[in-house]
Formats: structure tokens, C-alpha cells, sequence
């Protein structure tokens, strides 16, 4: 199998599991909703990476292959440790209504029409209803006490909450050294999207054929044994997403990991 192959299969096993969850498991609990979604949006950018990379679209690859890394570095982070998931998981739901509620007034703000006004507010009534859970209460003190803390109010990040770090950069450095034990390969390949994100690096897209000063064409040649667009990398966070979210959250699944793991072994690089 090559690296394409490997994704591929990767990906279809971790979707299988998902779709297993779907029709099996009722996600009430925060910990159980967050890690789910968590999970779910590291295999929809997985397969971005390989759909784009299949097209030969480098561009869109690493766009994907950033957000998978911050979606798993998030995903790693709550699911540490049994003793801190649930709050971590709280922390990161307190902080996506936070953000909806804040983009939600903005939009209150300067909307023109009564009735969109009315849409807004419904849309607010319904984050705040969800911050008002008994559950919530003592992280979400937490949360506002450290908001009101900061010198211009901003709202903190999420995973600040309780001395956590402060910053993506932070964090991804963290899950890296703290959790996986690989420093290299997180903190290099993310310090290195983190320039290609703010597009600092377009004119590699340019290339000289002789005197000639043009540009490359949008879509690259593909070759699947040749070519990788992140697949290797993409396999390796996938896989340590399924590795922990199966021993945290869906042990029923153990069997299964450890056959496609045995199915995969004869394939993979010594």
C-alpha cells in the first residue's frame, strides 16, 4: 500500500467508527459531545487532505492539514487525562458559546432589519440558555472571572482556563511535548503552516523556465507513489485521534482498532 492508500484506509476506518457511535451513543454528556465532534472534524479534514491532494491542489491541502492539527491538538488536550476531561471538555464548550454570543451581538449591532435582528436574538437566547446549565456553572465562574481579569476583557481562550496554555502555539507545544512525546514532528510541521497560513510564503507559486518568469499551474501533477501532500502526516494524527479516542471515550471499539492495526503493520515503514 502506498502513503494515499493508507489514508485512505485510515480514513474509512476511523468514518466506520463514527457512524458505529452515531447509531449507538446518545451524546449527553459534555465530554462525550465535545470529543465526539472533536473527532469527527479531524477525519473531515483528513479526508479534505486527501481529496485535495488526490486533485493535486497543495494549497488546499495544507489548509486542511492546518486545521486537522489544531483540531487534534485540542482533541489531545481534553482527552489527557480521565481526571481532566470533563472540565477541559466544559472549558471548551463554555468558550464556543462565548464566541457565538459575542459574534452574535456584533451582528445584533449592525443589522439593518428588524426581522434579522429577531433571528440574531433567538440565536442568542439559545447560547445563553446552554451557559446557564447547573453543569457549567463552576468552570463557566472560572471562565468569567479570568475574562474580567484581563485588562481589555477579552475572552480568554479555553484551554488558558486553570493554567493551561495560553495560545495555539502554546498548546500545540504542549499536546506535543507533554502528551504524544514527539516535540519534532507537531511543533515543526505546525511552527511551518502557521507562516503559510498568514501568506507569507505565495511566491513559492512562481517559477523561472529559462528566462521566463511565470507562474505554477493551480493544480500539480498527482502520482499516489510518489507524490505525499502531507499523507503520511495526516495518517499519523488521524491514527493517534482514533488510538485516543477509542481508549477514552468508545473502548468498545478496542478490538477493532487492534485488527485494522494488524491488517495495516505490513504495510507501514519500519
Amino acid at each position: 500500500m502506498n502513503r494515499y492508500q493508507l489514508l485512505s484506509e485510515t480514513i474509512h476506518f476511523a468514518t466506520e467508527q463514527l457512524e458505529e457511535v452515531k447509531a449507538t451513543t446518545s451524546l449527553h454528556s459534555t465530554s462525550a459531545l465535545v470529543t465526539t465532534v472533536l473527532y469527527r472534524r479531524i477525519v473531515e479534514l483528513s479526508e479534505g487532505v486527501r481529496v485535495a491532494g488526490a486533485n493535486g491542489l497543495s494549497g488546499p491541502v495544507l489548509l486542511n492539514f492546518r486545521g486537522l492539527l489544531e483540531a487534534y491538538v485540542a482533541f489531545a488536550y481534553i482527552v489527557q487525562e480521565e481526571a481532566l476531561l470533563d472540565t477541559r471538555a466544559k472549558a471548551y464548550k463554555i468558550g464556543y458559546h462565548k464566541q457565538q454570543i459575542e459574534l452574535i451581538e456584533q451582528s445584533i449591532a449592525t443589522a439593518a432589519a428588524s426581522g434579522e435582528k429577531e433571528l440574531y436574538k433567538k440565536g442568542l437566547e439559545q447560547h445563553t440558555k446552554e451557559l446557564m446549565k447547573d453543569e457549567l456553572a463552576e468552570v463557566l465562574a472560572h471562565y468569567d472571572d479570568m475574562q474580567q481579569r484581563d485588562r481589555r476583557k477579552f475572552l480568554p481562550k479555553w484551554h488558558a482556563l486553570y493554567g493551561g496554555p495560553r495560545s495555539i502555539h502554546q498548546l500545540a507545544k504542549y499536546v506535543a511535548e507533554k502528551i504524544d512525546g514527539d516535540p519534532n514532528t507537531l511543533s515543526r510541521v505546525y511552527s511551518g503552516l502557521s507562516v503559510d497560513a498568514h501568506n507569507y510564503m505565495e511566491l513559492n507559486n512562481s517559477v523561472l523556465q529559462e528566462d521566463f518568469l511565470t507562474i505554477k499551474p493551480i493544480k500539480s501533477s498527482f502520482d499516489a507513489n510518489t507524490d505525499t501532500y502531507n499523507f503520511t502526516e495526516t495518517r499519523t494524527f488521524l491514527t493517534r485521534a482514533a488510538m485516543k479516542y477509542t481508549e477514552r471515550i468508545h473502548p468498545e471499539h478496542s478490538g477493532q482498532l487492534k485488527k485494522f492495526a494488524t491488517y495495516l503493520s505490513p504495510y507501514l515503514p519500519e
